[in-house]
């Protein structure tokens, strides 16, 4: 965990989430940007995601070495 993580896109808001793995990640904005900071976690492959405050949902992975 603690690596930092740039996931861009536009439209970002105050209360969007990351989950890796199931774990809550560190979020920070920018207008263009979401910072995150990455949880401990498991070797391997982990889901990633990111949910808006209107629900809706994108999924990605990310890997733990």
């Amino acid at each position: 965990g603690g690596n930092s993580i740039a996931i861009v896109g536009t439209e970002f808001t105050s209360g969007t989430t990351v989950t890796i793995g199931g774990n809550p990640a560190g979020v920070s904005f920018t207008p263009t940007a979401l910072l995150v900071t990455a949880p401990g976690g498991s070797l391997g492959f982990q889901p990633v995601v990111v949910t808006a405050v209107n629900g809706c949902t994108a999924t990605t992975t990310y890997f733990y070495h």
